[in-house]
Order: C-alpha cells, then structure tokens, then sequence
C-alpha cells in the first residue's frame, strides 16, 4: 500500500527535482553532482520521522510493497517497503530477504546481487506511483548506472529515495529517467540513475518487439555462418 504524507510538492522543490533531472551523464562526477542538488531536500523530514520508514535498527520493520506494483507474484520476492511519497519524491526501506534470489555463500554486507535487483524494483514501482501508468505498460529498461560509496551492513535500516520524470510529465512517447539514493545511517552507500521506455499500448510493445526479434534471428544466422566459416548466401545481409 502507497503511504502519502498528503502534501503537494512545493515549488522548491520541484525547482530541485528539475535540476537535477535536466543534468545528463553517468560519470561518478555528474552522479555526484546530482547527490549535491539531491541534497538540498532533506534526506530526513518530519513526514519521514512519522511515517513507515524504518530509520533506526528497534524501529519496526515496514510491511513489503504490494507485489503488483513490481511486477512479481508475491511478496516473498519483494525487496522492497511499501513506499511514501513526499510530494515528488518517493522513499522505501529496502529489505534484506527473498524468496527469488539465493545467495550460495555467507557474507558480512549486504551483497550486490540484491542491491541491484531492489534498485531495479524501485524503478518499476516508480512508475506506477509518481507516474500513476496503468499496472500492466510494458517497460523496457534502457539504462541502468549505479556508482558504489560505501559497504552496506546487515545490521542497520537501508532507505533509498528517489524522483523520476513522470512527476513531471507524463508524455510516454520519451524516455523516463530515475534517480535514486540509497543511504545507511543518513549517509550515500550508492546512488544513479535508471531509464526505462513505457509502452502505453501492447500493440506499440508488440510491433517494436517483433522488428527486434526479427532483428536478433538475422543476427544469430550471420554469427552462425561467420563461426561456421562460411559465407552468407547470395541476397542474405
């Protein structure tokens, strides 16, 4: 269930939230650049002290989100909190338990493999919160670049927040960008952005998927015969 603090975003903050969104890039000097205009929002707010977020170790541990805003089968795969929206900007908790993804080995942090599949979430459940998209568009991730701070632990709460661009507008002809920080103890363990392309119609998804099947079978068919050593027939390529 979506927890709103019931406020509108404030002018001030959508100047930020603009700001940063406009800047392009995936260097670790534009994803820095992007935390210090990030930052001119407080990470921690009164709506945040009373919400859900679990922010300290004995706060209880947040419900998960309802699965359907991710796209899995139940919430046992879910490595998310149900989120809160403060006006344009959106806060989880991510959770350190799935049934979806095994892990063979110990480890003293909070391993990579989750990290990324819980960003990966976030950009999803974006969508269809700040975005208010119906639950069955088809999305296709376009880009996906994360810069690493610090070691997550296991033993504190992890809350990432993060703003997309359909709280700005929802014009699904362009692609949607996110950006997302995840902190441990208030400070920047990772952050980065995440693009997707929204299908408003499963007849556009259909059409672009067919051109790119089609695509990747001629693809497989040339590197077979190049393998293969042998030249492609006469009118093929």
């Amino acid at each position: 269930m979506l927890r709103h603090d019931g406020s509108a975003p404030t002018a001030d903050q959508t100047d930020v939230v603009r700001a940063l969104l406009g800047k392009s890039g995936q260097s670790k000097r534009m994803i820095d650049e992007r935390l210090r205009i990030f930052d001119q929002l407080p990470f921690v707010t009164d709506e945040v002290r009373r919400s859900h977020i679990q922010l300290l170790p004995d706060d209880p541990e947040p419900e998960k989100i309802d699965p359907v805003l991710i796209r899995k089968a139940t919430r046992e795969n879910c490595l998310l909190s149900s989120p809160l929206q403060v006006g344009h900007v959106l806060y989880f908790n991510l959770l350190k338990d799935t049934d979806e993804i095994r892990i063979d080995h110990d480890s003293d942090h909070f391993v990579g493999l989750f990290i990324l599949e819980a960003v990966r979430q976030i950009g999803m459940a974006m969508s269809h919160v700040l975005g208010d998209i119906p639950l069955d568009t088809r999305m296709s991730l376009q880009e996906f670049s994360l810069q690493f701070y610090n070691y997550i632990e296991l033993d504190y709460p992890i809350v990432a927040r993060g703003v997309c661009t359909l709280s700005l507008h929802k014009d699904l002809r362009t692609d949607q960008t996110a950006f997302i920080d995840v902190r441990q103890n208030g400070v920047t363990c990772l952050a980065g952005t995440s693009s997707g392309r929204l299908f408003d119609t499963e007849e556009r998804y259909q059409r672009i998927r067919t051109k790119t099947r089609v695509m990747n079978e001629r693809y497989a068919d040339e590197f077979a015969l190049s393998v293969r050593g042998e030249e492609p027939a006469s009118g093929v390529g």
